[in-house]
């Protein structure tokens, strides 16, 4: 089972030794597009031997919409050489129990996207590396609401699960069609959508409080005249103060897994 990873970094150095794991698991050839990462990032990934680093410039500044081009385009060279693709953050971490039995089974199925069960991993510290899998270190998680668009009304009118189609096999289909934040996707497709629990996307967003304001100060400096004028990753944006109290009340509402040690 051939597996193309593409993902996207800007210093993330603090969290890579976290995901490299999470593609060795997934058995993974790995693209990373770097934005001009200055805190070693850049330097760490060329030293791994199954990733592919593409540097991507911005001139400095956080334009989620030459982002979202890239997404939708990065995986189209693979098409016919490889049984599914993941596109997602670099936050972002995919899992599965048996990856090649669960991927052989769906690509079988004729499945053509693949929405995972998407978690997100909250902890008030950031935990140190131990050649452990993220998710069983922080074993603490909260489910995030989301608004969605009515095409017909025009209005984000419908809550739901905050989710997103992260898999697919390239080879049925036609265009991804992400949205900003991919958050939404309208793909083109010859087969089946799904949406499992079988695989499961952890989400590094609320790992440690301090990085999570020190990313936001960061990003916020980078922010693109047009990320503002069309309110793109404008939580990055937001009052300090706000960040500290929406990420304790996530952390009061969250909860541990099953399977957590005691």
């Amino acid at each position: 089972m051939i597996v193309e990873w593409f993902t996207f970094c800007y210093n993330e150095i603090q969290i890579l030794p976290f995901v490299v794991d999470y593609w060795k698991h997934m058995n993974a050839h790995v693209t990373v597009y770097d934005n001009e990462s200055n805190d070693g990032s850049y330097e760490f990934l060329k030293k791994i031997p199954f990733v592919t680093v593409k540097v991507w410039k911005t001139n400095g500044i956080l334009d989620d919409m030459e982002l979202l081009r890239i997404k939708n385009m990065c995986w189209k060279n693979v098409v016919g050489k490889t049984d599914f693709v993941i596109v997602s953050d670099m936050d972002e971490c995919l899992f599965i129990d048996e990856p090649e039995l669960i991927l052989r089974e769906m690509k079988n199925e004729n499945i053509a996207t693949i929405t995972p069960e998407f978690l997100n991993l909250i902890s008030y510290v950031f935990p140190k590396y131990d050649g452990r899998l993220m998710h069983n270190i922080v074993d603490t998680f909260y489910i995030d609401e989301w608004k969605y668009y009515n095409d017909i009304d025009k209005k984000y009118d419908r809550f739901g699960k905050k989710q997103k189609m992260l898999v697919f096999n390239p080879n049925l289909v036609k265009e991804t069609n992400y949205l900003p934040g991919c958050y939404e996707s309208k793909p083109e497709i010859c087969g089946k959508c799904i949406q499992t629990n079988k695989i499961k996307c952890f989400h590094f967003h609320d790992i440690g409080l301090c990085r999570k304001i020190e990313r936001y100060k960061e990003r916020k400096d980078r922010m693109s005249e047009t990320n503002i004028k069309l309110h793109l990753s404008d939580f990055y944006l937001e009052d300090k103060h706000k960040t500290i109290s929406d990420f304790m009340l996530d952390l009061k509402n969250s909860k541990r897994f099953l399977n957590a040690n005691s």
